[in-house]
């Protein structure tokens, strides 16, 4: 997506921006990934994070568990739920990375469209998080996995997103960065954009340039800043 005609059509006339977190706003993929591989290598799992991004811990787990052939009780998972989640979050509340060009992105679009999280991390890790980096307040609506019983693929948090903003689908654009919320976004035919393709960096550098939509006024140079999360 590098012509002004492109970029245009991705945000002309949107209202509502929707962000995955995990890997998309923040950079806590690592974190989730060697919390996963630290309780359940010692079960003999070798964890393939890729093929998880994106679920529920507890869906997660049971996928890893099923192509492994091994069985736990229900105890026995909700263990290993919580125990992952601790580490996970212990990690994130230490060593969070703000992902490059997100807060130059962030600081430009929340005074020109609406700004919703749908995210299959927990309401407390992912508010750990934007805590961390200053969002706090930044995002409705905020959907997370305590919010709904599938995770991505399946498109129920997008939609319920939607239906919480009052908006219809071709007024909102999505932001991820796995294979699982690519496929759910597609599923709930809502545009999107893979961040693994088309980074926020690259996003403010055509913004800045005065790209793509009209709409999209130059960045100004008091939102061109970086925090820096000690």
């Amino acid at each position: 997506m590098d012509s002004n005609d492109e970029y245009e059509k991705l945000l002309i006339r949107k209202k509502l921006l929707i962000f995955d977190f995990d890997g998309t706003l923040a950079n806590t993929s690592k974190f989730h990934a060697k919390a996963f591989s630290q309780i359940l290598n010692p079960l003999g799992l070798i964890v393939d994070y890729s093929s998880i991004a994106g679920m529920k811990t507890r869906d997660a787990i049971c996928e890893c568990l099923k192509n492994s052939n091994v069985k736990l009780s229900h105890k026995e998972i909700e263990f290993f739920v919580l125990e992952k989640q601790k580490i996970a979050r212990n990690m994130i509340g230490t060593m969070l990375e703000p992902i490059p060009g997100v807060d130059e992105f962030i600081h430009w679009a929340k005074d020109r469209f609406q700004l919703g999280i749908v995210t299959s991390g927990s309401n407390a890790t992912v508010s750990i998080a934007l805590g961390k980096l200053g969002y706090k307040d930044y995002f409705d609506p905020f959907i997370c996995a305590d919010n709904v019983d599938c995770s991505k693929p399946n498109p129920s948090g997008f939609l319920l997103a939607v239906k919480l903003s009052g908006y219809e689908k071709s007024d909102c654009l999505i932001f991820e960065d796995s294979d699982n919320g690519v496929e759910a976004a597609k599923r709930a035919d809502i545009s999107v954009i893979d961040v693994r393709k088309q980074s926020f960096s690259t996003l403010v550098e055509l913004i800045s340039q005065g790209k793509g939509c009209k709409k999209c006024k130059k960045i100004s140079t008091d939102v061109l800043y970086v925090v820096v999360v000690i």
